[in-house]
């Protein structure tokens, strides 16, 4: 059960979602903060834990566990439920409230910015493994690239309160439109890759921690926020770097799609009609598009690196999403198909598309630069 949906859970989303859990409802609306606070209102207890040394003799009649406490070490539970959300935790771990954390996002996040033109609002929240994690997915910017068939530079903020031995309260910004522990999945390992680059998009604060200190604050939502600003920047940069040569281009779609290769010939695999198979197929695919032309894309910058960027985000965008075999249906390419392992692949990709145009490599010094232009 890899979306992490048990039978306590529960959650809401705007829009649809891949697995059709009826446990997590679906709007057409962004989420309400009272609802959202509605999925967190169960209590979380601190259990002490006990071992038994085997049974002990009752007035030689019958026999009971013998047990003893071990100090210091407890269990999280869940009453209402009788579920144990994590087998051992010490006795320095604290039990945060969700809901205050929301409450403050509300206050400090979204309310100073309900106004603007481009508001920050909460697309999903819920519950996984009966309780245990709890999410909150903020869109804090929207970037179309022209041409594309979906908002692909959508940038998101995701609250994770992990309970079930995880690291604690953990914010991520990222690409990834969070509906189930999947994509919560991708989501941490999108924004550990940028991490491990040297780049600020995760903040991970401990559970020894004061809730005070675990709080967001607000100066860090607005760095966040205008990393949005900086996407669109560097789109705009991209598109006025000059123009991209096909060979550039075929070797960037090889290191992204290596291609399919015969073991007996040593080339690309082809059908029995010649034709051009599996990754190679796609290379193609991309190509074809990016030199013919794409609708939204002014002529000017057909040539591009942006648009050889846009046309590979467009091949993604209409490829058939993956079979769900429990459900017989297929994940919805309206959003499905752009986030996760894609949403990786297209950060590699405008990398890669950076380099070859003469681009510095996008880290924490040409996100300063970025940074200082959108001041």
């Amino acid at each position: 059960m890899g979306h992490g949906i048990d039978t306590c859970d529960q959650g809401i989303v705007w829009g649809d979602t891949w697995h059709k859990e009826p446990n997590y409802i679906r709007v057409n609306r962004p989420l309400k903060t009272d609802e959202v606070q509605e999925l967190f209102k169960y209590d979380i207890v601190k259990v002490p834990t006990a071992v038994s040394w085997g049974n002990e003799i009752v007035d030689w009649v019958y026999s009971k566990p013998k047990w003893e406490e071990v100090p210091g070490v407890y269990a999280l539970g869940r009453p209402d439920e009788q579920k144990i959300l994590n087998k051992c935790v010490s006795n320095s771990y604290t039990l945060l409230d969700m809901n205050r954390l929301v409450g403050y996002i509300d206050s400090q996040v979204i309310e100073p910015y309900s106004d603007t033109e481009d508001p920050i609002t909460i697309e999903s929240a819920g519950t996984l493994y009966n309780g245990a994690i709890q999410f909150v997915s903020m869109v804090i910017g929207r970037h179309q690239i022209h041409g594309d068939d979906s908002p692909t530079l959508t940038r998101y903020m995701v609250s994770n309160n992990m309970r079930h031995g995880g690291k604690g309260i953990e914010q991520v910004f990222n690409t990834v439109r969070v509906v189930c522990d999947n994509t919560r999945g991708m989501a941490i390992s999108s924004a550990l890759y940028r991490d491990n680059a040297g780049d600020k998009y995760r903040v991970v604060k401990h559970y020894s921690d004061c809730m005070d200190k675990v709080l967001v604050n607000i100066n860090e939502m607005w760095q966040l926020r205008k990393r949005a600003k900086i996407e669109e920047l560097r789109m705009s940069t991209l598109s006025k770097a000059g123009n991209l040569s096909v060979n550039a281009a075929r070797l960037i779609l090889k290191n992204l799609f290596p291609d399919n290769i015969d073991p007996e010939t040593g080339l690309p695999k082809v059908s029995k009609k010649g034709h051009s198979l599996g990754n190679t197929k796609k290379q193609d695919q991309i190509i074809d598009l990016w030199q013919e032309g794409q609708d939204g894309i002014d002529s000017k910058y057909q040539d591009t690196g942006y648009a050889f960027f846009n046309a590979i985000t467009n091949v993604l965008a209409r490829e058939t999403g993956k079979m769900n075999s429990s459900l017989g249906t297929r994940s919805s390419v309206s959003y499905d198909n752009l986030t996760g392992s894609r949403a990786v692949l297209k950060e590699k990709a405008l990398g890669l598309i950076e380099e070859q145009v003469g681009l510095p490599q996008f880290d924490e010094h040409t996100l300063e630069a970025y940074a200082n232009e959108v001041e």
